[in-house]
């Protein structure tokens, strides 16, 4: 190998050693910049955060970039920022169809429904999420979600329409309670009688275990709007 040669090698080991070194460290640079998003956001610094992972995603580290993401949809739920939050839900589901934050996505839009009094599109959300998680405590806090919808009155027919594509036993069975709390709260007992008769209570969660004793003792009294 010639001097002319040798010195081209160098060169160019030289300038690739140094563009790793200065890659390495906006690498890690950027990584304590979402470490510090995450305090702010668990300390209940939204705003904050949201700043901070703008400037991340801004920086177009690909390997940050779904986590970023992610953290931003919450904090922006968290500020009930709507349009905004949308937005960047938009972004993540299109970008990060099969994200393992996924199930969570859909729960914080779920989240930002219920900021907004859009119950059954919160509640169709919740839903989804619970679907796609694996997590037994993740499923217990969406029931616990659901149930608070449901309490709220949400439409029959609303439910209905959900019942029409739903497999699962567990979500087919919480769809027939929130449809015979709805009677029993328009004056329809002997329909919400009926429709208790379909729940199976080996399927249906812990959570919603007081709701439908409570429900089934409605069931059996006259015709009269019940305050729960």
């Amino acid at each position: 190998m010639d001097q002319m040669a040798i010195k081209k090698y160098i060169l160019v080991y030289f300038i690739f050693s140094f563009c790793s070194s200065q890659n390495w460290i906006q690498i890690q640079r950027t990584e304590k910049q979402f470490k510090e998003a995450i305090s702010n956001y668990n300390s209940g610094r939204y705003a904050t955060s949201e700043i901070m992972l703008n400037k991340i995603l801004d920086s177009g580290y690909e390997s940050f970039y779904e986590k970023s993401l992610f953290l931003l949809l919450k904090s922006q739920v968290a500020l009930n920022k709507s349009t905004s939050a949308k937005e960047t839900a938009r972004s993540f589901f299109s970008n990060y169809p099969t994200s393992p934050f996924l199930n969570h996505a859909m729960e914080s839009i779920g989240d930002l429904f219920v900021n907004n009094a859009n119950y059954e599109s919160a509640y169709r959300m919740y839903v989804r999420s619970k679907s796609l998680s694996g997590s037994s405590f993740n499923k217990d806090k969406i029931n616990d979600k659901l149930l608070r919808l449901i309490k709220i009155n949400l439409s029959s027919k609303f439910i209905d329409e959900l019942m029409i594509m739903e497999t699962d036993l567990h979500s087919i069975n919480i769809h027939y309670l929130a449809i015979a709390y709805s009677q029993i709260m328009n004056g329809i007992p002997d329909n919400a009688a009926l429709t208790l008769a379909k729940i199976d209570p080996s399927y249906l969660p812990d959570a919603f275990s007081g709701l439908f004793e409570l429900l089934l003792r409605q069931s059996y009294k006259s015709a009269s709007p019940v305050m729960m």
